[in-house]
């Protein structure tokens, strides 16, 4: 089977860690690949993110969300729902939480490269 289109996901770009760092690699083995975020804030990431191809969901326009993304919790499950990856082959998400509920077609392979569980899962008062 010849890969011809590869879609990457992310939870969120505001925050430089282990994920971006997983990120990096994904793009590193695929550099032609949109990288689809929840938001995305290039101040806060390396600069050389700025100029991978980055697609972002209606999440961008909220105010605060890249500097308190804690408190937008509830909206990250449809904001990767509502994203629609039918047209490629493999999806990758790279994520501990909401990035692998990304809607693909049928004959899309999607695979999720799982980080260690959500913090907010364990300690909740601590991350938000």
């Amino acid at each position: 089977m010849s890969l011809t289109r590869v879609a990457l996901v992310a939870s969120w770009l505001n925050q430089y860690g282990g994920a971006e760092r997983v990120l990096e690699v994904l793009h590193e083995m695929f550099p032609d690949a949109p990288v689809y975020t929840s938001m995305y804030a290039p101040e806060a990431m390396p600069a050389s993110y700025r100029s991978w191809d980055i697609r972002t969901t209606f999440m961008q326009r909220l105010p605060l969300v890249t500097r308190k993304h804690q408190l937008f919790l509830p909206l990250y499950p449809l904001a990767f729902e509502s994203l629609r990856l039918n047209g490629y082959d493999l999806v990758i998400s790279n994520t501990s939480a909401f990035a692998h509920g990304t809607h693909t077609g049928s004959g899309t392979t999607h695979i999720c490269y799982c980080l260690t569980p959500a913090r907010f899962l364990w300690d909740y008062a601590g991350y938000v």
